[in-house]
């Protein structure tokens, strides 16, 4: 019998193994997964803790404690901070950096008869309170939760009203909503004990992703809704890949495909209002409100059945009469649950919705502290599931959310973060640069601070007010990173830019006089942007489309 070639010695291999992993007897304990007790050591999964502030020899150079562990590092290294920068660069920096345009020829010559310390702060607490920090701020949070104003695909259709969930991003941040609540109310916002209009939009978080409103397989089309959810939710929030535990175990982390649909089977409860191919949305407002107007229309309801008996101008009044009584409500983007109505979970052979494997219930990652976290029991409108999950997320029990958003706030600042790899605290991650700076934000910021604060301390630290900039200290702390947030600006991404060159577009009467380009929308022939008003909008407040770029935004 003529010899193998080891080409296909390999291939039989690889048929054997994949045969194996195809298996439903798979074992999804990530305790017995290779290198289980390596993650169990894992720097992301340990408790955050406050380090004590390290000594330094300059202490008249420390502003605040993230000078203090800068400093520390240069010392170590025998460096010393490089000269602060001018009062015109150093103003110019921090406005680009916190409210994305430049400072007015007031707010220059005022800074440069006092450019002291104290000034630089008062700039800072004036820029935090106004209305451009949040517009400038909320992209990147839009960015990072897939926002867009159309759903993708070949159609591309409009995601009606999903423009109030962009309006609440930037009033949260403008208002310095505490970051445990603002994922409370985006996660489980209609599971709150206080439901209002505004928490019923920030749930719109769940319903931003792509949708095919004519998907060849429905039902795979429904776990890729569930999968967009779950993915963006451990990545963003969490700073974890558990989406590639969706056919298999995760090849490189700690994460099996039974963390995964423990995950999915939190937000499978949900579901998505429409009819047919058209989207549905849902009233928005407290649960007495919504209950008022579904009287209402099933009053009109019964109204419209007598015909016989009543004649048309009797039930238009009354219709007309009941709707002047329980107006109508604002209109949401929105996902809802069925009451108790919770559909089983199952683990996926291969992620294929046709084979479903073992059962498996909510919960959360088992590598994480927080395995006790317990199914609640369905009361009311809802399954509590969502509710559960984000207070175990925000809870002192997980090490990675506090984390995660910290380090956001220092790449968005800096351009990279103290972690390189933003979504990626997992194994395959890379290490922090600086562990006891990372771990003393995540603690300040949970216990002392939040978002606002968390900024400011930034943005008046010596790093930030290019103090320690250059040389030496880009290579110590960012590990040669490009120059690119307020620490000294090199170049400035198109949202500024443009928000820099908006007061500059002539205008005359209701339309701008700039050329704009005219992108013909799938097989219509309207033009996706038009000369409106409209146009001449801050960045977040773009209309932006998957399929197509805004034309000044293109470079």
């Amino acid at each position: 019998m003529p010899r193998i070639p080891h080409i296909w010695t390999l291939m039989l291999g690889l048929v054997s193994t994949l045969a194996c992993a195809d298996a439903e007897t798979i074992s999804h304990d990530a305790a017995s997964r290779p290198g289980a007790a390596a993650a169990q050591t894992h720097w992301a999964f340990q408790p955050v803790r406050r380090p004590p502030l390290p000594a330094v020899q300059d202490t008249a150079w420390v502003r605040n404690p993230i000078d203090a562990f800068v400093l520390s590092r240069l010392e170590t290294r025998g460096w010393t901070p490089s000269p602060a920068a001018s009062a015109p660069a150093l103003l110019r920096r921090v406005h680009l950096d916190l409210a994305g345009l430049p400072p007015t020829p007031g707010e220059q010559e005022r800074f440069a008869q006092d450019p002291s310390p104290v000034r630089l702060d008062r700039v800072v607490d004036d820029l935090l309170s106004r209305p451009s920090y949040g517009e400038r701020w909320a992209r990147h949070w839009l960015d990072l939760v897939r926002y867009a104003d159309s759903n993708g695909y070949e159609r591309d259709a409009e995601k009606p009203f999903v423009w109030r969930y962009r309006d609440y991003v930037i009033g949260a941040l403008n208002s310095d909503r505490p970051y445990d609540r603002f994922l409370q109310e985006q996660l489980a916002g209609d599971e709150l004990p206080q439901v209002r209009a505004e928490t019923l939009v920030a749930t719109t978080f769940a319903r931003l992703g792509h949708w095919d409103d004519e998907p060849a397989d429905p039902a795979a089309d429904r776990f890729d809704q569930l999968d967009d959810i779950v993915s963006t939710t451990s990545q963003a929030l969490l700073g974890l890949t558990l989406g590639c535990a969706r056919c298999h175990d995760h090849k490189f982390e700690p994460l099996t495909s039974a963390d995964y649909y423990r995950m999915v089977a939190v937000f499978a409860p949900l579901q998505r209002p429409q009819n047919g191919r058209t989207e549905l949305t849902l009233p928005l407002g407290s649960q007495a409100e919504r209950e008022a107007v579904a009287q209402r229309d099933r009053e009109i309801a019964a109204l419209q059945r007598r015909t016989n008996e009543l004649s048309s101008e009797t039930i238009t009044a009354r219709v007309a009469a009941l709707r002047l009584g329980v107006p109508d409500l604002p209109a949401g983007y929105i996902l809802h649950e069925n009451g108790g109505n919770v559909p089983p979970t199952h683990v996926l052979v291969r992620g294929n919705p046709g084979r479903p494997g073992e059962a498996v219930t909510a919960g959360v990652p088992s590598v994480l502290p927080g395995t006790g976290w317990t199914v609640p029991r369905a009361e009311g409108s809802t399954s509590g599931r969502r509710r559960a999950l984000v207070d175990w997320m925000v809870s002192s029990d997980n090490p990675l959310t506090a984390r995660v958003i910290v380090n956001r706030v220092w790449q968005q600042h800096f351009g990279a973060g103290l972690v390189r790899t933003a979504s990626d605290f997992g194994v395959m991650g890379e290490p922090p640069t600086h562990p006891e700076l990372l771990d003393w934000l995540a603690h300040w910021f949970v216990h002392d601070a939040g978002c606002g604060p968390s900024r400011r301390c930034i943005a008046s630290s010596w790093p930030a007010t290019p103090g320690a900039w250059g040389g030496p200290i880009s290579r110590c702390l960012l590990q040669k990173i490009p120059r690119t947030g307020c620490c000294g600006i090199s170049r400035i991404d198109a949202s500024r830019s443009r928000r820099c060159a908006i007061p500059c577009w002539p205008s005359v009467g209701s339309s701008t006089v700039r050329r704009v380009d005219a992108v013909c929308f799938c097989r219509s022939r309207r033009p996706l942007w038009r000369r409106t008003p409209t146009r001449n909008r801050s960045g977040p407040r773009l209309h932006r489309t998957r399929r197509h770029d805004e034309p000044s935004m293109r470079s």
